[in-house]
C-alpha cells in the first residue's frame, strides 16, 4: 500500500463517523473501518480504493486523529507503521502550553500556531502527492513535517516529552514514515538514516502502556532491518531482534497478526545466524516459523512462512548434511508456490528451485536437477508476466507494490532485479548439471544466461578497448561470480587460457561489490584459485603471488571457530605449494603443511568423507614435496599413507567429480615412483602400485579435460621404469602432446619428455616427437607478454632443441625436414615479432577492411610485445556513480591473450580467402630454398648426436656434409676458449690470469687495464698491449674451426662448382653464432694455404624467413635513386678515457666520399644526437651509419648505444622503430653482433636494426679498435661509391665489406681479432 492510501483511510474515517450509531463509539467506528482497510492491503485483499472525498474536511469537525499508513515495507511486521496526526484547526490560536484531555483519556495538545501550520503543510502536501504521485509535493511533506517538529521542539525545549507534549511521538512517527515512503521511492540512504532518527525519538518517548506504541515499534523495526539489509551492520541487527521481541510480547496469543511477528523475528534471527554463525539463532528461527504456523494452520496467507521455513531447513540441511531437512523443505515450499499470490510467485519458484539444487548435491538425483532448471525457467517467464501492480519479493518479505512508488519505470526496475538475481542460480544449476552429463550445450547456455545477468551482449564486448559497455552499478556481486565460474568450467575442458582470463577480470569485478565480510572472503579464495590456475598454465609468478596474497586475505577475514575456517587453511596451503618446484622454499612447504594439519584438527565432525579425503590428499601432497626436497624417504611414507587414506575417501560419484579427483591417484602414483628411484633397494611393487593408482586416474579423467595429459604423462613415466616395457610408454606420450584441452605448457613439457626418451632408446617416434614440440613452442610464447618474458621462458627451456630436431631428421634421412624444423625452431622471438608486420599489399587489393583489422591487432600485439610495461588502459568508473565503463583489465597477461584471440581470428579469416590458404604458416623447404637465390646457404648444425652442414641451393637439391669432428661439447670448449682469450685482449683482468701459464699469473693489479668495461670501442691511447699468445690462441681456434667444420664445406663447395670469391650465406645455430666461421683457416698448420676469407665472401642469415621477407621487400622498393645517409656520430668527452677521437676522422671520410653520390647527408653529432632525434630522422633515410659506444647487455633487449652525456639508444628503442625504405645500416661500435648466448636465438644490435627493415647490416662480434674506424670506413665506402656505371646499392655491401676487412688485414699491425671482428648480415 502506498501513500495515496493516505486519502482512503481518511475517507473511512469520515464515512465511519457519519455513519449512524451501531452502538460503537464514534472514534472507534473508525479505528475499526481504517484498520479493515489497512489488513487487506498487507493481506494482498481487495479493498475498495475510495476517493479523497471529505478527507479535508472530516479535520474540521474531529478532534486530533491517529491514522495506520504502511510505507513501502521491506519486511513484514504484520503491523501499521505509520502514524498521522492532524492538528485541530481551532488549537491554532490557543496558548501554546495549554492542554486538555478529552472523555477517552487522549490527550490533546493546543499548539503553537506556527508548528502546527508547518505540520498541517506537511500532511497537506503528502495528500497532494498521493493523488498526483509528484515528488515535488513528497520534498515538501518532509521539509514541512521536519520544520513543524523542529519548531515544537524549540519552543517546548529538548529535554523530554513532558516539555514537547505528551503526543509528540506522533509527529515524529509522521515524518519518520514520510520519510520512509521517499526512501523507498528514491533509495536515498540519508532518508533512512533521518527515519530512523525520528522513529527511534517516537518509540523513545511513546509511553509504554499506549496501545497504539505496537505500530511505533512495528515501523522502527522494519527501518531497522531495512538498515541492517543494506549495511549488514551486526549492532543494527541486534536491536532489530530486541524491537521485535518487545513487539511479540505486546501482541495477544489471539490475534493473527502475532504470525507475523513471529515471522519477522525468525527472519532476523536467521538473518543473524548467516552474519554470525550463532546455531541457537537458526533453530530459534525455525521454531518460531513452526509456532507461526501453528496459530491458523488453515490460513492460505501462510505461504510466506512455509517458504521462510524451508528456507532455514534448506540452510540446516545443508550445514547438518541432514536430507530429512531438504525433504521437508521442499513440501513445504511446494505448498508456498500453489498458494501465494502471482506477485510473489518468482520468490516462490527461485526457493523451491535452489532448495531442489541442494538436495541434488546430496542424493546426486538427476530429477532434482532437471526440474530445478525448469523452475529457473518458468520463474523468468514469470518475471516477464507479471502485471505492474505486481508484488516485490526480497529476501525476507513480500508487500503489494501499491506500497511502492507505482511508476512503469519503478515496476519494470523491480522486475530487473528480480531477473538480475535468478539469472546466476540458473546458470549454477547447468555448471552443476554440465559436470555430471558433460553436455556442452549446458556450458553454451550457462555462459549465455551469466552474460544476460550481466547484461552484457556477447563474452567479445569487453575485448576491444573502443567497446563503450556499461554496467549498472547495481548488479550484485554474484553475477559476476557466475560469469567468473562459468569461463572457470570452460576452461576445465576447453583449455584455452582465454577462459581463465575472463574468468579472473570478473572475479575481480565481483570483489568490488561484496557486502558483507564472508561474500568477500569466498570471492578471495575463489580468485585465489583461478590465479593459482592460470599460474599453473603459464607460470607467471605473479599470478601465484597474487593468489596467496588473496588466500592470506581471506583467511583473515575468518576467526578461530568459524565453521569455514579449515577452508581457507586449506586454501592457503594449496596455493603455497603450487609454486613451481624450483622457486618453492623450504619455509613455503612447511607452512602448507601447518595449514593443513590445522585444517585436519579443527574440520567439524559433520563433514563427510569428501572433506576428510581432500585435506589428506593435500597434506600427502604437501609432505611428498618436502620429501622430495629434503631426500628424506620416512617423510615419504607418511605421505604415502596419507595418500592411500585420500584415496579410499575420494570416491567420485559423477563424470565430473571424478575428472576433478583423477590427481588423487596420480598423486599417490608419483610418491611411489619416487621411493623406487631413491629407496636404497628397489621394489617393484611400488611400480605396480604406482601403474593401477594411474591407470585408475585416467579411467577417471575424460580425454577432454585439462588433466588429461597430466595423467598420460605420469601413466609414460611409470611405463619406462619397467624393464622390459609392459607397455608402449611413447604411444601415452603421443596422446598426452595431442590433447587439445590440456595447457600448451603442460604438453611442450610432455613433449620436451617424449624426445628425450625417444632418442635415448632411438625410438621411431622421436621426429614425430619434435615436430609436435616445436609447433607447441610457438604457442606457449604467446602466454608471456612482453618479450622479456619470452625470452626467459626460452632460457629456462633444454638448449638446442631445434638443433636435436634437425639431427634427428638428418637420421632419418629427411633433409629437407631437418632444414624446415630448424628453421621452425629459430629466432622464435624476432620470427613472432615479424609476423605483426607482414606485407599486407595483396590482401589490402582484395579485402581492405580485413588488412586493416590484421594490422590494428597486429600493431596492438607488438605493442604489448615490445613495452616495457603495457600502456593497457584501466578498468574505470564513468562519471556516472551508477555505471561503469569496461574496458581492456590492467592485467598485461589478460590483454595479451585477448588481443591474441582477435589476431587469431583475423589470420582464419585470410585463411579462408583463395591464395592466402598458407599465411603465416609454417614454411616449407621448397620457399625456404628461395633464400639461396644469389648464393648457397650453409646450414651448420651441432649436437651431441651427431653434427652436419647442410648447403642449400636454390635450384638444387640441399647437399648434407658431415661433420663427425665437431662435437657440440668441443665446439663449446672452444667458444669458450675464445671468450676468455677475447676478454684478455679487451680489459678482463680475470680471464686474462686464466689464459696466462700458471707461473705467469699476476693479480689484478699486475695486470693493468685502463678498459675495464667489456662493450666499449677502445680509444687507441688505451688499447691494450698486444699479446702474442693470444694471437695465436685465436689462429688455433680458427684453425680448429676450419679443420672440424669449414674445410670440409669449402671442399664440398669446389665440388659444387661454386665460383671464388662468391658469395655465401652462414646459418650457423647453437654456440656457433658467437665464433667466426667467415674467418676459419689452416693459420697453423699450413699458413701459405688460403683461408675462408680468401675464398667466399661470407654473410650471415639469422633466419631463412627474414632472409625472404627483406628480399620481398627490396625488390618491391628497389630506388632508381641515390639513397639518403644518416650518420650519428658520439665521440664523447674528451676528458673522458672513454673518449673516441677517431670518430671526428671516420665522419671526415665518409663526407668526403659521399659527396655527389648520395641524394642526401644528415648529420647528427654529439649532443644533438639524442634517442628522439635518431628515432624521428631514420624513417627518412635509406642508410644509417653510427659511430659510438655500443654495449651488449647479459639482458640482451637492454643492450645499447651510448649517446651524449651518457645518454642512450636501446635495442627496444630500435625494434620501436618501423622504417619501409631502410637498406643499409652500418655500425662502427663494439659488440654490435655479439648475440645471445643462450637459446638459437639472435638477440643484438645488429639483428635489431634487420627487424627494423635494414636488408644489410654490418657489425662487430666483438669490441673494436677506435683507429679502426676511420680505416674500414673509408675502404667500405670508397668500394659502395666505385662501381663502374656509378650506382650506388646496398647489394654490394658485403663485397665492400670484405674490401674493407681486406684492406684492414693488410695494414701493418693489424692483429687478426681486430678485422676478423667485422661480419655482415643480410642481402
Amino acid at each position: 500500500m502506498d501513500i495515496r492510501s493516505t486519502g482512503v483511510v481518511l475517507s473511512m474515517f469520515s464515512h465511519a463517523a457519519t455513519t449512524p450509531d451501531k452502538g460503537l463509539p464514534r472514534k472507534c467506528r473508525i479505528k475499526n473501518a481504517s484498520y479493515d482497510f489497512l489488513l487487506r492491503c498487507r493481506l494482498g485483499l481487495p479493498a475498495n480504493l475510495a476517493c479523497m472525498t471529505g478527507a479535508r474536511t472530516l479535520l474540521a469537525s474531529t478532534d486530533s486523529l491517529i491514522l495506520y499508513l504502511p510505507f513501502r515495507r521491506l519486511s513484514f511486521s504484520g503491523f501499521p507503521v505509520n502514524c498521522y496526526a492532524y492538528a485541530r484547526p481551532s488549537d491554532m490560536s490557543m496558548s501554546q502550553h495549554s492542554r486538555e484531555t478529552d472523555s477517552a483519556g487522549i490527550a490533546r495538545t493546543f499548539l503553537p500556531a506556527s508548528a502546527s501550520v508547518a505540520y498541517n503543510s506537511g500532511l497537506a502536501a503528502l495528500s497532494d502527492f498521493n493523488r498526483e504521485g509528484n515528488m515535488q509535493h513528497l520534498d515538501k511533506a518532509v521539509e514541512k513535517l521536519t520544520e513543524g517538529i523542529t519548531l515544537r521542539s524549540t519552543l517546548h525545549g529538548r529535554d523530554g516529552a513532558e516539555d514537547f507534549g505528551d503526543a509528540c511521538w506522533i509527529w515524529r512517527m509522521t515524518c519518520g514514515s514520510a520519510l520512509m515512503v521517499r526512501y523507498t521511492t528514491l533509495w536515498c540512504l540519508e532518508d533512512l538514516d533521518a527515519a530512523s532518527e525520528q522513529l527511534k525519538e517516537a518509540a523513545r518517548t511513546c509511553p509504554s502502556s499506549e496501545p497504539r506504541r505496537v505500530a511505533v515499534l512495528g515501523a522502527l523495526g522494519d527501518n531497522l532491518k531495512t538498515s541492517f539489509d543494506i549495511r549488514r551492520d551486526p549492532n543494527v541487527l541486534a536491536a532489530t531482534i530486541d524491537i521485535q521481541r518487545e513487539l511479540l510480547t505486546l501482541t495477544p496469543s489471539f490475534l493473527p497478526q502475532r504470525a507475523a511477528a513471529l515471522k519477522t523475528l525468525a527472519l532476523c534471527l536467521q538473518a543473524r545466524y548467516d552474519l554470525e554463525n550463532i546455531q541457537e539463532d537458526q533453530e530459534a528461527s525455525i521454531e518460531l516459523f513452526r509456532e507461526a504456523l501453528a496459530v491458523d494452520p488453515e490460513n492460505a496467507n501462510h505461504w510466506m512462512a512455509r517458504n521462510c521455513l524451508g528456507r532455514a531447513l534448506l540452510e540446516r540441511g545443508q550445514r547438518l548434511t541432514a536430507i530429512q531437512d531438504l525433504n521437508e523443505a521442499v513440501a513445504l515450499q511446494r505448498e508456498a508456490e500453489r498458494s501465494c499470490p502471482p506477485p510473489s510467485m518468482v520468490q516462490c519458484l527461485r526457493d523451491l528451485a535452489d532448495t531442489l539444487v541442494a538436495r541434488f548435491k546430496q542424493t546426486k538425483g538427476m530429477r532434482d536437477l532437471d526440474e530445478a532448471i525448469q523452475i529457473y525457467r518458468k520463474a523468468l517467464d514469470s518475471i516477464a508476466q507479471l502485471p505492474t501492480t505486481s508484488g516485490f519479493y526480497g529476501d525476507y518479505a513480500w508487500c503489494p507494490l501499491e506500497m511502492a512508488a507505482s511508476s512503469d519505470a519503478q515496476n519494470h526496475d523491480s522486475s530487473r532485479r528480480q531477473r538480475l538475481s535468478l539469472l546466476p542460480n540458473l546458470s549454477q544449476a547447468l555448471a552443476a548439471r554440465f559436470n555430471v552429463l558433460g553436455k556442452f550445450e549446458d556450458v553454451d547456455e550457462m555462459i549465455r544466461v551469466a552474460h544476460e545477468s550481466m547484461e552484457i551482449p556477447s563474452e567479445d564486448a569487453i575485448v576491444l578497448a573502443s567497446s563503450q559497455l556499461q554496467l549498472d552499478a547495481e548488479i550484485p556481486w554474484t553475477n559476476f561470480a557466475s560469469l567468473s565460474m562459468a569461463f572457470g568450467i570452460r576452461f576445465s575442458f576447453s583449455g584455452d587460457i582465454k577462459d581463465l582470463d575472463k574468468a579472473v577480470l570478473w572475479r575481480e569485478k565481483s570483489l568490488e561489490r561484496c557486502l558483507s565480510d564472508e561474500d568477500l572472503c569466498e570471492n578471495l579464495h575463489s580468485l585465489g584459485h583461478t590465479l593459482s590456475l592460470r599460474y599453473r598454465q603459464t607460470h607467471v609468478e605473479g599470478d601465484i603471488a597474487e593468489s596467496i596474497r588473496q588466500h592470506r586475505s581471506g583467511l583473515a577475514l575468518r576467526s578461530a571457530g568459524h565453521p569455514k575456517l579449515w577452508l581457507s587453511l586449506q586454501d592457503l596451503g594449496v596455493a603455497l605449494i603450487s609454486t613451481n618446484n624450483v622457486a618453492l622454499q623450504l619455509r613455503e612447504i612447511d607452512e602448507a603443511i601447518a595449514c593443513f594439519r590445522q585444517a585436519t584438527n579443527i574440520l567439524p565432525q559433520s563433514h563427510d568423507d569428501h572433506a576428510r579425503g581432500t585435506l589428506r590428499h593435500n597434506l600427502a601432497y604437501a609432505l611428498q614435496t618436502r620429501a622430495r626436497r629434503l631426500g628424506n624417504i620416512d617423510e615419504l611414507d607418511e605421505s604415502i599413507q596419507m595418500h592411500e587414506e585420500a584415496v579410499s575417501f575420494l570416491r567420485p560419484t559423477d563424470p565430473l567429480e571424478a575428472a576433478d579427483l583423477c590427481v588423487v591417484p596420480h598423486n599417490a602414483a608419483l610418491a611411489h615412483v619416487w621411493r623406487y628411484k631413491h629407496s636404497p633397494v628397489q621394489s617393484p611393487d611400488d611400480l605396480k602400485i604406482a601403474i593401477e593408482y594411474e591407470e585408475e586416474a585416467l579411467k577417471r579423467v575424460p580425454s577432454n579435460h585439462h588433466l588429461y595429459s597430466r595423467i598420460l604423462r605420469g601413466l609414460a613415466d611409470v611405463c619406462l621404469l619397467q624393464s622390459p616395457w609392459s607397455r608402449d610408454p611413447f604411444q601415452y606420450f603421443e596422446r598426452a602432446v595431442a590433447s587439445q584441452a590440456s595447457p600448451a605448457r603442460l604438453r611442450l613439457e610432455v613433449a620436451i619428455d617424449w624426445v628425450r626418451h625417444a632418442r635415448e632408446v632411438h625410438h621411431p617416434s622421436a621426429l614425430d616427437g619434435y615436430r609436435q614440440l616445436l609447433s607447441l613452442l610457438d604457442r606457449c610464447l604467446m602466454l608471456y607478454t612482453t618479450i622479456e618474458s619470452q625470452h626467459n621462458f626460452l632460457v629456462k627451456l633444454p638448449r638446442d632443441l631445434s638443433s636435436d630436431a634437425c639431427a634427428t631428421a638428418l637420421e632419418a634421412g629427411e633433409i629437407e625436414t631437418a632444414v624446415e624444423l630448424l628453421e621452425q625452431g629459430r629466432g622464435l622471438l624476432w620470427g613472432r615479432l615479424t609476423r605483426f608486420r607482414h606485407p599486407l599489399e595483396a590482401l589490402r587489393e582484395i579485402d581492405a577492411a580485413l588488412a586493416n583489422e590484421f594490422e590494428t591487432s597486429s600493431k596492438d600485439l607488438e605493442e604489448l610485445t615490445i613495452a616495457s610495461s603495457a600502456s593497457d588502459l584501466l578498468l574505470s568508473r564513468s562519471n556516472d556513480a551508477t555505471t561503469m565503463l569496461i574496458e581492456p583489465e590492467t592485467d598485461p597477461n589478460a590483454r595479451l591473450h585477448m588481443v591474441s584471440e582477435r589476431w587469431e581470428q583475423s589470420v582464419n579469416q585470410i585463411r579462408q580467402i583463395e591464395g592466402f590458404s598458407s599465411f603465416l604458416k609454417t614454411v616449407t623447404f621448397s620457399e625456404l630454398r628461395h633464400a639461396a637465390a644469389d648464393g648457397p646457404v650453409i646450414v651448420v648444425n651441432v649436437c651431441n648426436c651427431r653434427s652436419d652442414a647442410i648447403i642449400v641451393r636454390y635450384s638444387q637439391p640441399p647437399i648434407p656434409v658431415p661433420l663427425p669432428r665437431a662435437k657440440l661439447e668441443r665446439i663449446m670448449n672452444v667458444a669458450q676458449r675464445l671468450s676468455d682469450t677475447l676478454s684478455m685482449l679487451h680489459g678482463n683482468a680475470a680471464a686474462r690470469r686464466r689464459m696466462l701459464p700458471s707461473g705467469q699469473r699476476g693479480s689484478d693489479d699486475e695486470i693493468q687495464d685502463p678498459h675495464e668495461d667489456v662493450g666499449i670501442r677502445s680509444s687507441s691511447s688505451s688499447t691494450p698491449i698486444p699479446s702474442k699468445r693470444m694471437h695465436v690462441e685465436i689462429k688455433k681456434i680458427l684453425q680448429i674451426l676450419w679443420e672440424d667444420i669449414v674445410e670440409p664445406i669449402a671442399c664440398q663447395l669446389k665440388d659444387l662448382g661454386v665460383k671464388l670469391k662468391s658469395r655465401i650465406w652462414w646459418y650457423p645455430t647453437s654456440v656457433l653464432w658467437r665464433l667466426p666461421l667467415h674467418a676459419a683457416g689452416p693459420y697453423i698448420s699450413a699458413k701459405d694455404e688460403p683461408t675462408f676469407h680468401d675464398l667466399y665472401v661470407s654473410s650471415y642469415m639469422p633466419t631463412f624467413t627474414r632472409a625472404l621477407l627483406s628480399r620481398s621487400v627490396a625488390q618491391k622498393s628497389a630506388q632508381a635513386f641515390p639513397p639518403s645517409l644518416l650518420v650519428v656520430g658520439v665521440p664523447g668527452d674528451p676528458g673522458q678515457d672513454t673518449f673516441l677521437p677517431e670518430v671526428e676522422e671516420e665522419l671526415c671520410r665518409i663526407i668526403d666520399l659521399s659527396k655527389q653520390r648520395l641524394s642526401s647527408l644528415h648529420l647528427l653529432l654529439s649532443e644533438n644526437a639524442t634517442a628522439e632525434a635518431i628515432q624521428q630522422d631514420l624513417p627518412t633515410h635509406a642508410w644509417a651509419h653510427l659511430t659510438c659506444h655500443g654495449y651488449q647487455n647479459p639482458e640482451p633487449f637492454n643492450s645499447y648505444f651510448e649517446l651524449h652525456n651518457s645518454k642512450r639508444i636501446s635495442l627496444k628503442d630500435i625494434m620501436q622503430s618501423n622504417l619501409p625504405r631502410a637498406e643499409l645500416a652500418f655500425l662502427s661500435a663494439c659488440n654490435t653482433a655479439t648475440g645471445d648466448q643462450v637459446f638459437d636465438e639472435v638477440i643484438h644490435l645488429a639483428a635489431a636494426m634487420q627487424f627494423c627493415g635494414f636488408h644489410s647490416v654490418i657489425g662487430t662480434m666483438w669490441p673494436m679498435v677506435d683507429e679502426d674506424g676511420p680505416e674500414i670506413t673509408g675502404a667500405f665506402y670508397h668500394y659502395m661509391f666505385s662501381a663502374p656505371n656509378g650506382s650506388v646499392d646496398f647489394r654490394n655491401s658485403a663485397e665492400a665489406l670484405h674490401h674493407a676487412v681486406e684492406c684492414l688485414r693488410q695494414k701493418k699491425g693489424v692483429t687478426i681479432d681486430r678485422w676478423i671482428a667485422f661480419v655482415h648480415y643480410g642481402l
